[in-house]
């Protein structure tokens, strides 16, 4: 697999932080496998924690051609999150917050990274499920 070029790398840093972006093999292992025991390493992964890094890294991506694989926690068992063509996993695990709960609407508006277990429990409070 080439090199991520070094206009997106320095881009992903600036859209998200040092922190939360990674090229390291051992970091990208995790997110190469979901519940389906498919496996493909990616050149890079990364985390957003607000929609405007979500965007940064969707243009950065688009810009410079690069596949891009999204996924929340990775439970799913039909290896649709993993990075069979390489390029960037964007992990929207760290995205948790809980927007809102109306009752009245039965409408729960959750980010991506949202377990089902806290939206059963934030269900509750409304007598829902």
């Amino acid at each position: 697999m080439s090199e991520l070029p070094v206009g997106f790398t320095d881009g992903l840093r600036v859209a998200v932080g040092a922190d939360n972006y990674s090229t390291d093999p051992a970091d990208c292992l995790a997110y190469g496998y979901d519940n389906s025991r498919r496996l493909a390493l990616p050149q890079a992964m990364t985390f957003a924690t607000t929609h405007e890094q979500v965007v940064d890294v969707v243009r950065l991506c688009h810009r410079y051609k690069i596949p891009l694989t999204t996924r929340g926690r990775g439970t799913n068992t039909t290896g649709a999150t993993v990075p069979i063509h390489g390029g960037l996993v964007l992990s929207l695990e760290r995205m948790t917050q809980i927007r809102e709960i109306n009752a009245a609407d039965r409408l729960a508006v959750v980010e991506a990274g949202v377990t089902n277990g806290d939206v059963q429990i934030a269900s509750a409070e409304h007598s829902l499920f």
